[in-house]
């Protein structure tokens, strides 16, 4: 499985193959038609614990031959006062084993220092035969954790909560 690239214009064409009213979207349209300094979404490996993380072969541990993830950054607009982080990273280890990671985290920007709070963490390990459904399932599981935190997250940031 591989997680590519894609433009703004397929992530259009998407979200407006997908939704019933693109009224509801039409912020995420306007922000894929504008170039930003700051993407939606990067490649980062920010969902695996540090003490998991790869080291140089020469360094004791467990060997983890590649690990990649992608993260997604959700500012509080137009002050990035407030930030909701989803990230979503996968580890190739030793005997074909995979082992799959999810967080969501936000951050609150105060004058005193930076609050960061992890709201929620999985990790899941898998045979490379069959891996498919089980990245399917973390990632599926993610975006539930979003859903459920979006309420707690508009109402920390000071928003009426999302519909």
């Amino acid at each position: 499985m591989e997680i590519g690239r894609i433009s703004p214009a397929q992530a259009r064409l998407y979200i407006q193959q997908r939704v019933g009213s693109s009224a509801r979207w039409q912020g995420v349209l306007d922000t894929l038609d504008r170039p930003s300094p700051s993407p939606l979404a990067r490649a980062r490996t920010q969902a695996i614990p540090p003490e998991q993380q790869q080291r140089s072969p020469s360094l004791p541990g467990e060997a983890v031959y590649a690990q990649t993830g992608y993260m997604c950054v959700v500012e509080n607009l137009p002050a990035s006062s407030y930030t909701l982080v989803a990230a979503a990273a996968v580890q190739v280890l030793a005997q074909g084993r995979l082992r799959l990671h999810a967080v969501i985290t936000t951050e609150c920007w105060r004058s005193e220092g930076n609050r960061l709070m992890e709201r929620w963490r999985a990790s899941h390990e898998c045979d490379e035969e069959g891996s498919e459904s089980v990245v399917d399932g973390v990632l599926a599981e993610l975006s539930e954790q979003v859903r459920r935190l979006r309420p707690v997250v508009d109402q920390e940031r000071g928003q009426a909560p999302s519909t």
